[in-house]
């Protein structure tokens, strides 16, 4: 897998795309000004820009870095990650992946709120989709979820927040919209979950009745940190 960092050289025209390669991990801060460097350095437009020399890209996986997790700007959060996903049209990507690194699982679902909706209708072909649940839906004012395609298999929650149930009662409620849909991963630290054992198996049991019925089985991974195995 292709790994670019801030020390990655980019694609200087189209000669250089690459018609091969498939898997690509951006690791990159966010929560600080998108330009550390100024105009010239405009770290998501080189992200942007080198994925799009990747016509064959069919795995994404993007780690955001907070490492001032309570100092980080919504502003630039906002922006970084607005940018980001709108920009990227890769039609034939079937993995998204989209992890917050070094920051508090708690403060991740208070700065996400200030995110933009997130709408991963333009990829067509996604089967497979990772993220906290701030990227799936809206818990203020309300309660809204985010567009999916229609040809999503699996979504893995990682640090589910207890506004899983209500997404998971969407997801059974409004099956016609995810028809291929035939899995729901919940990936808990080990901390949160020994934290409240009893509350997170009532949860559970509910959304594993209310998925069955509609043929979505529903997985819970218990590990302090997500992993693709």
């Amino acid at each position: 897998m292709s790994k670019l960092t801030d020390s990655t050289s980019l694609p200087s025209n189209r000669a250089d795309r690459s018609p091969v390669l498939t898997s690509v991990s951006l690791d990159f801060p966010i929560g600080e000004d998108p330009r550390p460097n100024g105009p010239d350095q405009d770290w998501c437009g080189y992200c942007v820009e080198f994925l799009s020399n990747l016509p064959a890209l069919t795995y994404l996986n993007i780690r955001m870095r907070v490492p001032n997790a309570y100092g980080a700007n919504p502003i630039f959060i906002e922006e970084t990650f607005d940018r980001l996903i709108t920009q990227i049209r890769h039609e034939g990507l079937e993995t998204l992946i989209i992890l917050v690194l070094d920051g508090d699982v708690i403060f991740c679902h208070y700065w996400a709120v200030d995110l933009p909706n997130s709408d991963f209708a333009h990829f067509p072909k996604l089967r497979r989709i990772v993220t906290p649940d701030d990227f799936l839906f809206s818990k203020d004012p309300e309660f809204r979820c985010y567009n999916l395609p229609a040809s999503v298999e699996k979504i893995e929650i990682v640090d589910p927040s207890s506004y899983a149930q209500s997404y998971a009662h969407h997801l059974a409620e409004n099956k016609a919209m995810y028809p291929r849909l035939t899995q729901l991963v919940l990936w808990y630290r080990n901390d949160v979950w020994s934290g409240n054992v009893v509350e997170h198996e009532k949860l559970l049991d509910d959304m594993q009745q209310k998925l069955l019925h509609v043929g979505v089985k529903l997985h819970v991974k218990l590990a302090n940190e997500w992993s693709d195995n």
